[in-house]
C-alpha cells in the first residue's frame, strides 16, 4: 500500500479534529440526544462527528467512500476503498458523563481492512495499526495478554439495544462468569477490542457491526489476539454479527464457552 503513510496520518488526524469535536461538545453542556431502536441514543456529537468525517474524506480523497454508523453507506464496501466510522462509539456513556467512548476509522482496499485508528478523546489515548505492521498506543507497540489461567481473566462483553431476549443474554453470562476472572461491560466495543489488544482485557464478546470491528479488529490482530466472526457474514441479522476477540492463550477456552449449544443468540 504505497500510500499508507498518507492515510494513516489523514485518519490520525481526521479522527482527532473528531475528537475536538466531541470534547466541545461535552463543555457546553445540555448534550442534545434523540433515540434509536430500543435503547439505543444518538447524540448531537454523533452526527457532527459523522458531517466531519464526510467532508474531510470527500475533500482529501474524493474517489473514496464511506459507510458510517450514523448516515449509512455511500456503496457497499469493495474494490473502490471505503472509509468505515464509527462517529462515536459509546454515545450512552458520553451523555451520561462517562469518558469510555472512542471514535473509529478504518481504510477498505479490495475488501480488506489495511489500517485502523480508534481514538478515546476523553482519556487521550490513540490505538492505530497498518496491516503488517503491529499495534500501537499513543506511538508505543502493544501486545495483547499472555494470560492463559482463564480465572486471572477480564473478558468484556455488551448488551443489544433491542433487549427483547433477556434469557438469552443471561445465559450468555453463566459460562463468563463462572469460568472467568470477571466481566466488564463497558460499552464501547472498538475501545474494548482496543484493551484486548493493550493487555487491560483478555477477551471481549458480543454481537457488533462492521464499524465496531474494522479499525478495532485490525488493531488486535496486530497486537498478537485472535479474532473470530461467529456467523457467515456482516448481512447475519439486523442487529449485527457475533464475534469473539482474546489473547491467544484464552482463546479456545472462551470460543468453547460460549459455543456451547446451551448458549442462546
Amino acid at each position: 500500500m504505497p500510500d499508507r503513510g498518507r492515510y494513516l496520518d489523514f485518519a490520525l488526524s481526521v479522527c482527532r479534529e473528531a475528537g475536538e469535536i466531541l470534547r466541545d461538545v461535552r463543555r457546553k453542556g445540555d448534550i442534545r440526544v434523540d433515540s434509536k431502536a430500543g435503547f439505543e441514543l444518538v447524540s448531537e456529537a454523533d452526527t457532527a462527528i459523522d458531517a466531519h468525517f464526510r467532508r474531510s474524506i470527500g475533500d482529501a480523497f474524493p474517489g473514496h467512500m464511506m459507510l458510517s454508523e450514523e448516515s449509512g453507506a455511500d456503496v457497499r464496501p469493495g474494490a473502490t476503498p471505503c472509509w468505515i466510522v464509527d462517529p462515536l462509539d459509546g454515545t450512552a456513556n458520553f451523555v451520561n458523563g462517562h469518558d469510555h467512548v472512542a471514535i473509529s476509522a478504518a481504510l477498505m482496499i479490495d475488501g480488506e481492512v489495511v489500517l485502523g485508528v480508534v481514538h478515546a478523546p476523553l482519556c487521550d489515548q490513540t490505538f492505530s495499526a497498518v496491516r503488517g505492521g503491529g499495534a500501537f498506543r499513543n506511538g508505543t507497540r502493544i501486545r495483547a495478554s499472555s494470560l492463559t489461567d482463564a480465572r486471572r481473566v477480564l473478558i468484556a462483553t455488551g448488551f443489544p439495544h433491542v433487549r427483547t431476549n433477556i434469557e438469552g443474554l443471561v445465559d450468555r453470562l453463566k459460562p463468563l462468569l463462572a469460568e472467568f476472572g470477571d466481566v466488564r461491560r463497558l460499552a464501547a466495543p472498538t475501545l474494548d477490542i482496543c484493551w484486548v489488544a493493550d493487555g487491560r482485557l483478555a477477551g471481549f464478546v458480543d454481537r457488533i457491526h462492521l464499524w465496531d470491528i474494522a479499525a478495532a479488529g485490525l488493531i488486535a490482530t496486530e497486537a498478537g489476539a485472535r479474532v473470530m466472526q461467529l456467523c457467515p457474514s456482516h448481512d447475519a441479522a439486523p442487529d449485527g454479527v457475533d464475534y469473539i476477540v482474546a489473547a491467544s492463550g484464552i482463546f479456545d477456552q472462551l470460543h468453547t464457552a460460549i459455543a456451547r449449544p446451551s448458549q442462546a443468540d
